[in-house]
């Protein structure tokens, strides 16, 4: 799925710099940084109510669930 992302100037910078530094391509840590964020909004029942839904993300989630535990930019 594609989506356009639209950045505010300061953030942008930020992000350029980042990838730079960690040597990370743009879609890589965008991808990291929302799933990163989702699972830590929602909650242990949501995530299960998800993966009900749709059995072939099982291996998603459950990926999620781990790195959750590890600094999620060491993958």
């Amino acid at each position: 799925m594609t989506k356009k992302i639209e950045l505010d100037p300061e953030t942008e910078r930020l992000v350029s710099t980042y990838c730079e530094k960690m040597h990370v391509d743009f879609n890589t840590l965008t991808n990291k940084a929302l799933k990163y964020y989702i699972v830590n909004k929602l909650s242990s029942k949501e995530v299960r109510q998800a993966k009900r839904k749709n059995e072939t993300d099982t291996k998603l989630i459950n990926d999620l669930f781990q790195s959750n535990y590890s600094p999620w930019m060491n993958d």
